[in-house]
């Protein structure tokens, strides 16, 4: 980012830290109407900045970028006008295996981002959390590509028939687990309900061999060995 952009980027900054939310104008305020008045002036000012400065960016992307923005941002629009009615616990209960497809939406950089498959690994999801925490999937023709392709030290090889939506069964799918996160059960496109939609992987020993695999690399990435954590803890 250019020091122009950046210096742009934080002077919107400091704008935006300055608008108030409507509770509080109404919280805190004697004269509620004068200071919506002027919070709504400041927030015009700060969207025609923003607007102006993100269609400016847009033209310089490649068109394929540009394409994954309109994207995310039709989502987002979607996103925050539904956030207010979703209600999670009409969806299914999720549970540790199941193979979900999620759009993990316009990230930065390195993060993964739009559409992929994911395997579901929390222990116990309750059916009122508003979130479950997924490993993201992908997959390739062939098992060679799939193999080669991996990075040995952040993903693991889960084999074929692991996604068995669409052509899913005749590719093979490695687990992303560095790239294992909590997300909104809103960003889920199915199954959403089990009544409509089968639950994959069927098979309970695939399902038991994959999640085998895919804990022995979170345990990797993300875990001490015990004997070290054992060192590392003060004596009693």
């Amino acid at each position: 980012m250019s020091s122009f952009n950046l210096n742009r980027m934080l002077e919107r900054k400091k704008k935006i830290q300055e608008l108030k939310f409507h509770k509080i104008i109404e919280k805190e305020s004697e004269d509620v109407e004068k200071d919506k008045q002027e919070n709504s002036k400041k927030i015009q000012v700060v969207r025609k900045s923003l607007m102006q400065s993100l269609e400016d960016e847009i033209k310089t992307l490649a068109e394929d970028k540009q394409i994954k923005i309109f994207q995310w941002l039709n989502s987002w629009i979607y996103y925050l006008s539904y956030e207010d009615t979703f209600d999670s616990s009409k969806l299914m209960t999720y549970k540790r295996g199941d193979i979900v497809h999620v759009n993990f939406g316009f990230n930065v950089h390195n993060e993964l981002g739009g559409s992929h498959y994911a395997i579901v690994v929390e222990v116990d999801n309750a059916p009122t959390s508003g979130c479950v925490t997924v490993v993201p999937l992908r997959s390739e023709d062939t098992e060679e590509e799939a193999v080669n392709n991996m990075h040995e030290k952040t993903e693991v090889y889960l084999g074929s028939g692991v996604v068995c939506f669409g052509n899913g069964q005749n590719k093979y799918t490695v687990a992303k687990v560095n790239q294992i996160r909590a997300i909104d059960k809103m960003r889920i496109l199915k199954p959403t309900n089990d009544k409509k939609h089968k639950v994959y992987p069927i098979d309970s020993e695939l399902r038991k061999d994959i999640l085998n695999k895919v804990d022995k690399k979170i345990i990797e990435l993300f875990t001490k060995p015990k004997k070290t954590l054992d060192k590392s803890m003060p004596d009693e």
